[in-house]
C-alpha cells in the first residue's frame, strides 16, 4: 500500500513518512512513538496511520487479488499496522503445503520439537477435539476400516503395542464399572453362539498348551495338598442325601451317564468352598450340582453365587444353612 523508495539523507530534526512521502519534524507532534525503531519514532505519520488502520480491504503480495480484511481472507497478526499479514490464506496454506513437500524431513523434526516443548497443550487439545467431535471421529475410522482394513489393523496393532498397559487398565476400570452389563451381553453371546464359544476354547487349549496345563497343574497341586479326600461312597452318600437334586437350582439329576437327558442331567461334583479359597477335598467340602450350576459358580464363593445368579438371571437359589 506504501511507496517502496530509496530515502535521501535525513537530518536528525526531520523524517520523511513512508506513506505519504512528505517530510515532517521529528517529533510526537507528526509521529507516534517506536521504542522499537532506531529513531524513537513510528515510519508513517498520524495523518497516513489514521488512513491506512480505516483500510477495509487489502491486495494480496502473492496473488494480487483485493480482499475485505476480515479472517476469512487473512492470517491475523498483531504485530502489524492493520491487524492482518500481507498474504491471503489461500496463498499461504500453498506456499506451506509446498514448503512441507520439499522439506519433509525437517517439517518432522520441527514438528516433534514442537510437540515435545508443548506436550500438555497438545494433549489438552487432542482431549477437547475428541470430546467435541466424537461422531466424526468414530465415522473416520468406520471409513479407513471399510476402505483400508490392513492398514486399520496394522494401525490397531501399533497403538495396542505401545499402548498395551494403558488399554488393559482402561478396560480393568470399565469392567469394573459395568460388570453386570457384561455379564448379561457374555451370557446371551454364549448363548447364541455356543458351538463357536467351545470351538474357541479348544482353540484356545490347542494353541497355548503351555498355559493350559499350567492351570491343570496348579489345580492338582491345591488338590494333592489337601490330605482327605472324598470316595465314591461320599458321593453317593451326597447325592441321597440331596434326595437326587441340584444343591443350588434344585432340578433333578440322574447318576448314570448313559441316560442323562438336558431336563435331568448327570450330576457334577463341586467343593462348596473352592480349593483356590481355602476348600478341602473332603466329603463335608463336596455337594453335587448340575453343570450348569457348577460352570456358574466358578470359583466363588457360596454367597457370592447366590448373589451373582440373583442380580445376573434372576433366579434365587439355595446354600447350605
Amino acid at each position: 500500500m506504501f511507496t517502496n523508495f530509496i530515502t535521501d539523507n535525513e537530518t536528525p530534526q526531520d523524517k520523511r513518512c513512508i506513506g505519504c512521502n512528505n517530510r515532517f519534524p521529528l517529533s510526537i507532534e507528526y509521529f507516534r512513538e517506536n521504542a522499537n525503531k532506531s529513531d524513537g519514532y513510528s515510519q508513517i505519520c498520524y495523518e497516513c496511520e489514521v488512513t491506512y488502520k480505516a483500510t477495509t480491504s487489502q491486495k494480496c503480495i502473492a496473488c494480487g487479488n483485493v480482499f475485505p480484511l476480515s479472517s476469512q481472507y487473512w492470517k491475523k497478526r498483531k504485530e502489524t499496522k492493520i491487524g492482518f499479514v500481507s498474504e491471503c490464506l489461500v496463498c499461504m496454506r500453498a506456499r506451506e503445503k509446498q514448503w512441507k513437500t520439499d522439506n519433509h524431513e525437517r517439517y518432522l523434526q520441527k514438528k516433534r520439537i514442537w510437540i515435545s516443548k508443548n506436550i500438555e497443550r497438545v494433549n489438552e487439545s487432542k482431549l477437547k477435539y475428541q470430546i467435541n467431535n466424537k461422531e466424526k471421529i468414530a465415522l473416520s475410522y468406520k471409513s479407513l476400516k471399510e476402505k483400508f482394513p490392513e492398514r486399520y489393523k496394522s494401525y490397531q496393532k501399533r497403538y495396542a503395542d505401545k499402548n498395551r498397559e494403558k488399554i488393559n487398565e482402561k478396560h480393568r476400570l470399565y469392567y469394573n464399572n459395568n460388570k453386570d452389563k457384561i455379564a448379561i451381553r457374555s451370557s446371551k453371546y454364549q448363548k447364541e453362539n455356543a458351538e463357536k464359544v467351545r470351538q474357541n476354547t479348544r482353540n484356545w487349549r490347542k494353541n497355548n498348551p503351555e498355559k493350559y496345563l499350567s492351570c491343570l497343574h496348579r489345580r492338582r497341586v491345591l488338590l494333592s495338598a489337601n490330605q482327605e479326600n472324598y470316595t465314591k461312597d461320599d458321593v453317593y452318600r451326597i447325592y441321597e442325601l440331596q434326595d437326587k437334586k441340584c444343591l443350588y437350582c434344585g432340578i433333578p439329576m440322574i447318576n448314570d451317564k448313559a441316560l442323562a437327558t438336558k431336563e435331568v442331567p448327570f450330576y457334577t461334583i463341586d467343593h462348596y468352598i473352592p480349593i483356590t479359597k481355602g476348600g478341602g477335598n473332603n466329603a463335608e467340602n463336596i455337594v453335587l450340582a448340575c453343570g450348569v450350576c457348577n460352570s456358574r459358580k466358578n470359583n466363588k464363593l457360596p454367597e457370592e453365587f447366590k448373589t451373582h445368579m440373583q442380580t445376573r438371571y434372576g433366579i434365587t437359589i439355595k446354600i447350605r444353612e
